[in-house]
């Protein structure tokens, strides 16, 4: 599953064990819950915000206290990610990137069935990444990321005040080319957060807890994959396939 790009591989995604560290897994469902009705409700509306009220959030998320949805929102505010408003009841959301992702997506679904690809999935960036391709200009580089040694580990590790073994950390991520989940490591200190979190030395931390976080994820995963194939179907019936392409 790839609509989102934050699905795959979340658990290992920095910013969203920095959620769950500051607010378990409220912070994990609070912010792919809400993915979930923003796809539901999404307009293409340049202008358009998604407008929902805290007792709805509260009775979709099973939560009795808005503070375990509010407070949530306010760190993803707080990181850039989301616009988020609160006034008494009402929440205004707006996530800059999401055309983004919805577009990357459709293209693949709908180009699956059609010879055709509709206009309206080409985006402003990727129209900018064709002219650069066209004319050959370089990408800016990116940061290459530097193995840290084992005493720049110790030495955050005492600051951290945890109980995870520097050469153990070193061993385990040399074993496996400094690999996170599928992805190149980008940020080591943030890795080291993590394993924090699963009880230090990359152990099993508490079971009951990630058993709980894996469960809201996959029925969050299956729902945006509904409400994915839902997006489609619409998209189709109003501009249905020409010359004979079904």
């Amino acid at each position: 599953m790839k609509w989102f790009k934050h699905i795959s591989d979340s658990l290992d995604d920095p910013f969203i064990f920095e959620l769950m560290e500051k607010h378990g897994a409220d912070g994990y469902l609070v912010f792919f819950g809400i993915l979930e009705i923003y796809s539901r409700e999404f307009h293409s509306e340049d202008s358009w915000n998604l407008c929902v009220t805290l007792s709805y959030l509260k009775r979709k998320f099973h939560k009795t206290h808005r503070q375990l949805i509010t407070n949530p929102l306010q760190t993803i505010s707080n990181s850039g990610k989301w616009n988020v408003t609160i006034e008494d009841d009402k929440v205004t959301i707006f996530i800059p990137k999401f055309t983004e992702l919805l577009d990357e997506w459709s293209r693949r679904k709908l180009g699956s069935h059609s010879g055709v690809t509709p206009k309206i999935l080409k985006t402003d960036k990727d129209k900018e990444l064709d002219k650069d391709k066209d004319i050959h200009i370089g990408k800016s580089p990116r940061k290459v990321f530097k193995e840290p040694t084992i005493q720049e580990i110790s030495t955050y590790c005492k600051e951290r005040n945890n109980s995870i073994n520097p050469q153990t950390f070193v061993d385990h991520y040399t074993g496996n080319g400094w690999m996170v989940g599928k992805n190149k490591m980008k940020d080591w200190k943030a890795v080291i957060r993590t394993w924090e979190t699963r009880g230090g030395n990359n152990g099993t931390g508490n079971a009951t807890f990630k058993r709980q976080i894996r469960t809201e994820r996959d029925a969050i995963n299956q729902a945006a994959c509904d409400e994915a194939d839902r997006i489609a179907q619409d998209y189709y019936a109003k501009h249905p396939p020409s010359n004979g392409h079904t």
